[in-house]
């Protein structure tokens, strides 16, 4: 006799979508992980200093902090799986600079710096469209345990990402780390473009205004609060 969790799970995974968004993101979570150990070591064995190698790690999450009050008003005036799809294929292009500006002997601080901050900038938008997105792929208690689901995948990649990180730099260096990240993001991006939606375009076009109007109220009662302690 199955466990009520053991179904539950198959029955959530008999969900193509999410089984096909989960699996992507376990992947591409993966390749970030391993990409947040590249950028620190690779910043420490280029300049040998543990105050830029600081900078490079504050970098990363500054955007977080500039951006995240507006990354899901920017998310709701636009398509959630074509967001995702941009975020995924310029964060790519983007982590693949490091290895190749290596290979052309022109890596720099500032190179990683700004790679960096590309790359923490555009993963503000891709977690908001992603979960905004899970309502058009499951309902009811099956999207609450979808979403755990998901969830559940960047804890799977923070065990898995360090290990393989190892094995990728005893055989082909340090640098490496960020050709693989870029080919999860890839995988990430096949995985996305398989998702099939069931969207209602002239819904989502009636709830956009109100949607962006609520977001922008919101923040302003945020800064309102903040600005009044």
């Amino acid at each position: 006799m199955q466990k009520p969790t053991t179904k539950l799970i198959r029955k959530i995974f008999s969900n193509l979508n999410v089984a096909t968004l989960f699996a992507g993101q376990l992947i591409s979570q993966i390749g970030d992980s391993m990409y947040n150990i590249a950028l620190i070591w690779l910043a420490l064995d280029l300049t040998g200093s543990k105050s830029a190698t600081g900078t490079v790690a504050m970098i990363s999450y500054l955007p977080m902090l500039v951006f995240a009050l507006l990354a899901g008003a920017l998310v709701d005036m636009f398509d959630r799986k074509r967001v995702m799809l941009i975020s995924a294929l310029l964060r790519a292009g983007a982590v693949l600079i490091i290895p190749l500006a290596f290979f052309v002997d022109h890596l720099s601080l500032a190179v990683i710096m700004g790679v960096s901050f590309l790359v923490a900038s555009l993963s503000t938008v891709f977690n908001p469209a992603r979960d905004s997105l899970l309502p058009n792929l499951t309902e009811g208690t099956n999207l609450i345990r979808a979403n755990s689901i998901i969830q559940v995948s960047s804890h799977g990649a923070f065990l898995l990402g360090p290990m393989l990180a190892a094995i990728l730099i005893s055989v082909g260096g340090v640098v490496h780390l960020f050709t693989f990240d870029s080919l999860t993001f890839i995988v990430s991006l096949v995985a996305i473009l398989l998702i099939r939606t069931q969207a209602d375009p002239a819904r989502r076009k009636l709830k956009k205004r109100t949607q962006l109007a609520n977001h922008l109220r919101e923040i302003t009662h945020s800064l309102d609060s903040r600005m009044d302690r």
